[in-house]
């Protein structure tokens, strides 16, 4: 986990949510908006249970490989922020409600 002195306190709505929903997954207390969610023990099937959780809750759609490569969980939730609504990236936003494909769990 980074070290290094953080603006959690001061990290926006999406930020401090997507740093507690790792949390949780992870079952790690300490992680911030700057840790990296590989480096801090993510693994693919975390991966998988957390962009669940996003998707639930944010209608958002996240590639895993996203997730795994992402500089640090601030990075992915500014991503998250900036992405098209109209769903031409891997990262988006949906239109309506949450919406789950086939098979997603």
């Amino acid at each position: 986990m980074n070290t290094t002195p953080s603006t959690d306190a001061s990290i926006a709505p999406l930020r401090q949510h997507i740093v507690s929903i790792c949390s949780e997954v992870l079952q790690l207390p300490d992680i911030t908006a700057d840790d990296n969610f590989a480096a801090v023990g993510g693994d693919s099937l975390s991966g998988v249970r957390v962009l669940y959780i996003l998707k639930e809750c944010f209608g958002v759609d996240i590639s895993l490989a996203r997730l795994l490569e992402a500089e640090s969980l601030a990075a992915l939730a500014q991503d998250i922020e900036n992405a098209p609504a109209d769903g031409s990236d891997t990262t988006h936003h949906h239109d309506r409600g949450v919406q789950f494909e086939e098979g997603f769990v």
